[in-house]
């Protein structure tokens, strides 16, 4: 029976695995800090409206601040 079963753990191994990934992406605060940085430099370069900025801005530190928080939740502070 242990043969017939493997599809389905591969299977599922690989559905973890894409879970995990997009986790490790949706949460990675090195990344939402270099957006930040990539964000202000089109800014000052006039590259972006002041609108479009806060409006960007916003989104990017929010998503940076939940990181924060789901790392903080994963080391027990």
């Amino acid at each position: 029976m242990g043969v017939l079963t493997l599809p389905l753990r591969g299977l599922l191994w690989i559905a973890e695995e894409v879970a995990t990934r997009a986790e490790n992406a949706l949460y990675d605060e090195e990344g939402l800090r270099a957006e930040l940085m990539r964000l202000y430099r089109e800014l000052e370069a006039g590259r972006l409206s002041e609108e479009e900025f806060s409006a960007r801005e916003e989104s990017l530190a929010q998503r940076l601040a939940e990181a924060e928080d789901h790392h903080a939740a994963g080391r027990g502070e």
